[in-house]
């Protein structure tokens, strides 16, 4: 069977996400969500594309490469997390990896439903120290799993010493929406970190190699036009419900 006569990945996300909200698609609008899906998913780019190859950790436990909302989350949340006292006598030997645990957390619940990742402070040291307590793995097993899935995103890295200048996570979804397409929730929420940042860098070198103020990449131009097609669904459906 060839990619193309299966479901994109990339379009039954969205297709999902869509249902979610109470949406119910046309044969023709699936049809076309899956055309731009694959036309986006170009073989040499499919390993960076979309969600990212999960990597299970346990039955029913897979991590994913990290959405720009769940490295951000990290970044200011996770990462910074420490024990308790009471967390430190219930999970003696898990709260002495608390930072590991919430990256593993923040890769496992990057889709999750219920937006779990807006925990904060002691809130989030129980959510992950609670998650984490149920996992059925071997300590080896964990670590390799965060290690593989952290491979997938070797990718440009933006930071203060390239020639690139630093960027918020909000802007840089906002970045992407407007020249890409989409919306920044879409970048935010529904993509790994290294698929926005290899669009991101695609944009700025079809914009260093000609001055377009458009890129001109087939795969930009797919991107943009799936995401363009997503919210004219949302719209329609609006004007539907409206009457």
């Amino acid at each position: 069977m060839l990619p193309e006569e299966r479901l994109n990945d990339l379009a039954a996300r969205e297709i999902a996400a869509l249902e979610s909200e109470g949406i119910r698609l046309t044969a023709a609008e699936v049809v076309k969500l899956n055309a731009l899906g694959w036309a986006i998913e170009t073989p040499c780019a499919r390993r960076e594309l979309s969600r990212g190859v999960p990597v299970m950790l346990c039955e029913g436990v897979y991590l994913w490469p990290l959405t720009i909302q769940a490295a951000d989350w990290f970044d200011r949340v996770g990462e910074r997390l420490r024990p308790s006292k009471m967390d430190a006598i219930r999970h003696p030997r898990l709260s002495a990896d608390l930072p590991m645990l919430a990256l593993a957390y923040a890769m496992a619940n990057c889709y999750a439903e219920g937006n779990p990742l807006d925990a904060e402070g002691p809130e989030a040291s129980r959510a992950v120290l609670a998650w984490a307590s149920k996992l059925k793995c071997t300590c080896e097993t964990f670590r390799d799993g965060i290690q593989s899935v952290i491979a997938q995103q070797d990718a440009p890295t933006i930071n203060e010493e390239s020639e690139t200048p630093s960027i918020k996570p909000g802007e840089f979804s906002v970045y992407l929406a407007a020249r890409a397409g989409g919306t920044p929730e879409y970048w935010e929420r529904a993509c790994s970190v290294g698929y926005a940042v290899a669009v991101f860098m695609a944009i700025l070198k079809q914009a260093a190699a000609d001055g377009a103020p458009l890129p001109n990449d087939p795969k930009l131009l797919a991107t943009r036009a799936f995401g363009i097609e997503v919210e004219r669904i949302r719209e329609s459906r609006k004007v539907i419900a409206n009457g």
